[in-house]
């Protein structure tokens, strides 16, 4: 078990490599989601359904700012429920 002192150096060690990253932009952070998507075969489904329902077109890779966020928060439970269903599998 880890004492008090491993713990401190742990928070140390993590609080210097994310102070050296840099944030992702809204279409890296769309790209990566949408990747993850591309795993589990989701992307025509999301874009022909939930893109073209919140925006009326099916390329959610053209989004742009607060559309970003939209399109993820609302996608994000299909790509949750089909990588919960590919744990259980055996």
């Amino acid at each position: 078990m880890a004492n008090s002192k491993d713990r401190e150096k742990l928070v140390r060690f993590a609080k210097e490599l994310y102070s050296e990253l840099e944030p992702m932009t809204e279409h890296e952070s769309l790209q990566v989601f949408l990747d993850d998507c591309a795993d589990y075969n989701l992307t025509v489904f999301l874009g022909s359904f939930v893109c073209h329902d919140l925006f009326g077109h099916s390329q959610p890779d053209t989004l742009t700012g607060k559309d970003v966020e939209l399109f993820m928060k609302h996608a994000d439970f299909f790509l949750q429920t089909a990588m919960l269903q590919q744990s259980m599998k055996p």
